[in-house]
């Protein structure tokens, strides 16, 4: 019987074994998997930043082309506004 029993313990102390060297391969995969995902993330963040910059200098340019409409439709209004007091 003791035979068996340690026959018995050996083969459980190898499969505790196994599944340990499977838990530690698993939790290596994981942090590998978990690094991708933090790359994956700090790029798309890199490439949304990159995106908005991109959009707040388009709106910029447009503020400033609208701006400078703004100007010239003034500098006009007042021109008409001298021509017709010279005129009127």
């Amino acid at each position: 019987m003791f035979n068996s029993v340690a026959r018995i313990t050996k083969s459980l102390s190898k499969m505790v074994s196994k599944l340990e060297a499977h838990a530690a391969k698993m939790h290596e995969k994981g942090e590998r998997l978990l690094a991708d995902i933090e790359i994956t993330t700090a790029k798309h963040e890199r490439q949304l930043a990159a995106a908005l910059e991109a959009h707040e200098a388009h709106l910029t340019k447009l503020a400033t082309k609208r701006l400078d409409a703004f100007v010239e439709r003034d500098k006009a209004t007042a021109v008409a506004a001298k021509v017709t007091a010279l005129v009127g």
